[in-house]
């Protein structure tokens, strides 16, 4: 008689019943997640922030170049030199 336990037969021509292969898979699949979301939001979290901070940086880099370095380019005062101005008074 077979019981599926019997060490003459390989491992493979076991044959389990359907509903056992679907417990096993769901509870694999369910270990499997509640493992691995912290993770994945944490990865999440991770990348949110480095986009938010890429952003802020490309508009702080915008405001500099439309203060400070256009104005250098064609010549005209930028707040740098008026700061330097102001200082130069009050120091006399």
């Amino acid at each position: 008689m077979f019981n599926g336990l019997d060490a003459r037969v390989p491992a493979e021509a076991v044959i389990w019943p359907e509903w056992l292969k679907i417990l096993v898979s769901a509870l694999a699949g369910m270990v499997t997640g509640t493992l691995l979301e912290p993770l994945k939001k944490w990865i999440n979290d991770c990348v949110a922030a480095r986009e938010g901070r890429k952003a802020i940086y490309t508009e702080l880099g915008k405001v500099y170049a439309l203060f400070v370095e256009l104005p250098e380019r064609s010549g005209q005062k930028t707040d740098r030199d008026r700061l330097q101005n102001i200082n130069l008074k009050t120091s006399v």
